[in-house]
């Protein structure tokens, strides 16, 4: 369990840095989905 909780920390961390760089570039769904969520529910990992 903790290598999963990693992992999916070190996911977070990059896509959340991306998102950051490149706020103006992205649209609302591609935002959303680097934040961790689809349609306002958390993302599971094997989606991320």
């Amino acid at each position: 369990m903790p290598f999963y909780a990693f992992v999916e920390g070190f996911v977070n961390s990059v896509g959340y840095s991306y998102l950051i760089k490149n706020t103006n570039k992205l649209d609302e769904t591609d935002k959303e989905i680097l934040n961790g969520f689809r349609k306002g529910n958390f993302l599971p990992l094997k989606s991320k």
